[in-house]
């Protein structure tokens, strides 16, 4: 086989595999709390689509329309609801989530980063475990990270196409979940923005045109909601459901302090944590790295960090909210382990060893039994698949553990 067929080869087979865990057993029963609520909001809207969701008859003005649009949509194409539908949605959207990843990653820091990068996000835990959940995070997380994506190709090469596809996405973000949509990118590219200090370095955004645009559309939004239910619609999706959510969390039973996030992200990025630790390295943020465009690394420092500044500062949290910013910090990881396999001719130091040569493959090994056999203590019930799973599990796990010793 020649070396282009195998590379063909391989690419394919990588993807195949992306696209299995990203629709893994999607006919099991809805999961309380959140699945059965957002299953049947769904549809509803496939029986009688309209501006505001519906659930049991009333109106539900906690989000916008947009992704109950696309739930309807997917109970109609499929013949009618089912949890299968409903997860193949989230299946879908997780797809692309990592195929953007990827594409962003190979243009501006090579197919290993970006290999690494979608690898890495697909396996992690709460995007595998929001990939196959009826819900409406995984939405928010693909029309953000296409918003971070089309900004920083728009800084690097100001075009009108790319202009359009930046606020196209932020305008999608906030048809799915309101204002936050507008607020995640925003606080990022403002932070990245200012840290620069490059002269016109906004320039392309049009920043003027844009926010006007966003206006009309957020507008557009609540215009809609009022002349479909009323005043009350309005208040409750701008008030109660957007702003209050932000600064009191009475009713929303999330109320958290502001470290929260500080303990919740690093389990978000299991099993992935050891070479996420190596980020803390300042060799990592300075210096060239060939191959890559120079302010990748800076830029999505800057959107991850304002992403959690600004989440914090809500009072009103749930891990689920951390979502849209694992994309750009799955890059930053990848482009770290990149940085390690780039520099593995010279000796290791005693850190890298313990981290990447021990903790890493042992807590692989752990992770791959961890799965399978929560899978058999929740259902009581020793399927043929997860038994199997089970044992590719002991498999990988042990040769983890021997190739990383």
């Amino acid at each position: 086989m020649s070396a282009g067929r195998a590379a063909l080869l391989s690419e394919a087979l990588f993807w195949l595999l992306l696209a299995c865990l990203c629709f893994l057993s999607p006919a099991r029963g809805l999961w309380t709390p959140d699945e059965p609520r957002e299953a049947e909001i769904g549809r509803e809207m496939s029986l009688a689509p309209s501006i505001v969701p519906r659930l049991n008859g009333a109106p539900f003005c906690e989000k916008p329309p947009l992704y109950y649009w696309a739930l309807g949509a997917a109970y109609r194409l499929s013949g009618g609801p089912s949890p299968a539908a409903g997860r193949a949605l989230s299946g879908l959207l997780a797809f692309l989530t990592l195929l953007a990843t990827y594409i962003w990653a190979r243009r501006h820091a090579g197919p290993g980063v970006a290999h690494a990068a979608a690898f890495m996000l697909a396996t992690s835990v709460l995007f595998f475990q929001s990939a196959h959940w009826v819900y409406i995070d995984p939405a928010l997380m693909l029309f953000l990270t296409l918003a971070w994506w089309t900004g920083f190709e728009l800084m690097a090469r100001p075009k009108p196409g790319l202009l359009l596809a930046f606020y196209a996405s932020m305008a999608l973000a906030l048809w799915v979940k309101g204002l936050i949509g507008l607020a995640l990118p925003t606080v990022g590219l403002g932070l990245f923005f200012l840290v620069r200090r490059k002269g016109g370095f906004h320039q392309p955004f049009r920043p003027v045109l844009g926010v006007l645009a966003l206006l009309v559309l957020s507008a557009l939004c609540v215009g809609t909601f009022y002349l479909a239910a009323g005043a009350e619609a309005v208040r409750q999706l701008v008030w109660v459901n957007q702003i209050l959510r932000f600064v009191s969390p009475q009713g929303t039973g999330h109320a958290q302090p502001f470290y929260y996030y500080l303990q919740t992200f690093p389990l978000a990025l299991l099993p992935w944590l050891p070479p996420a630790l190596s980020l803390a390295r300042p060799r990592f943020w300075t210096g060239e790295h060939p191959g890559e465009h120079p302010d990748l690394r800076r830029y999505l420092g800057w959107v991850t960090l304002g992403g959690l500044v600004l989440l914090s500062l809500a009072t009103t949290k749930r891990p689920t909210y951390l979502l849209p910013l694992l994309p750009p910090a799955f890059l930053l990881v990848g482009a770290s382990l990149s940085d390690l396999l780039r520099e593995a001719g010279r000796p290791a130091l005693r850190w890298e060893r313990i981290l990447f040569g021990r903790a890493q493959p042992v807590w692989m090994a752990a992770w791959g039994l961890l799965v399978p056999v929560s899978v058999l203590a929740y259902t009581r019930s020793p399927w043929p698949s997860t038994l199997n799973l089970l044992a590719l599990a002991e498999l990988a796990g042990g040769l983890g553990v021997f190739w990383g010793w």
